[in-house]
């Protein structure tokens, strides 16, 4: 008995040594919409030259400095020259994906440059058509409203011909739906926003969502909280 036994382990031993394995599953290979989750959800921390971004228009003064503007006959806002020497020219050849220089403030021009590349890296087929930085003015042109961010040369639009500022209606599509890019609310993708966001922007895609709606601008991005 003990025989018959152990001649059922060794056979079952041999049949089992000549078993054939089972194939080896791999995990599926990252897909392009993998590697963009990856990025816009894991970007490092941008360490640049401001101590912190501003939170509100006290903290712009002390960070990047007082515009002390003064206004032409016409009413046109201008910038005092001291403050100008806080500004400096950005050539082309260093904006990733875009093709024209720009004029800014110093402090400024490193989270620009690291948005747009970042930016490249997740939607490298948008176009960075036209980028509109400088513009010393009121908020919606409206001398009743505080000096625009784009006054301290902190701010940029971005394509601002297909992503026009508007007042939103509730009802309207909210940012990244697809009724919102097809009735041409804007072309912006979501990658590209959470890359300028990564660096420490603030966008004006994400004014007016509320239960009332309110103004929305897509194409503005600034450097403030």
């Amino acid at each position: 008995m003990q025989q018959s036994n152990f001649l059922e382990w060794i056979f079952e031993a041999i049949c089992k040594f000549f078993e054939p394995k089972p194939p080896l599953i791999l995990p599926p290979a990252p897909t392009e919409d993998d590697d963009m989750v990856e990025l816009t959800d894991g970007w490092p921390e941008f360490d640049g030259p401001l101590k912190r971004i501003p939170r509100n228009r006290k903290e712009m003064v002390e960070i990047y400095g007082a515009p002390n503007v003064t206004y032409s006959r016409k009413g046109v806002v201008r910038i005092s020259k001291e403050f100008a020497k806080r500004f400096h020219t950005v050539p082309a050849d260093l904006l990733t994906g875009y093709h024209r220089r720009i004029y800014c403030h110093r402090d400024f021009s490193p989270y620009l440059r690291e948005a747009l590349r970042r930016a490249q890296m997740v939607a490298p087929g948008y176009k960075f058509e036209r980028v509109g930085c400088f513009s010393p003015r009121h908020m919606r042109h409206s001398k009743n409203m505080p000096l625009s961010d784009h006054t301290w040369g902190v701010a940029v639009d971005i394509n601002a011909s297909r992503n026009r500022a508007r007042y939103r209606k509730p009802t309207d599509p909210r940012p990244f739906e697809d009724a919102w890019y097809e009735n041409g609310f804007s072309d912006l993708p979501e990658s590209v926003v959470l890359a300028f966001k990564s660096v420490g922007f603030s966008w004006g895609g994400d004014w007016g969502l509320g239960k009332r709606g309110g103004y929305h601008d897509p194409m503005h991005f600034s450097l403030r909280k």
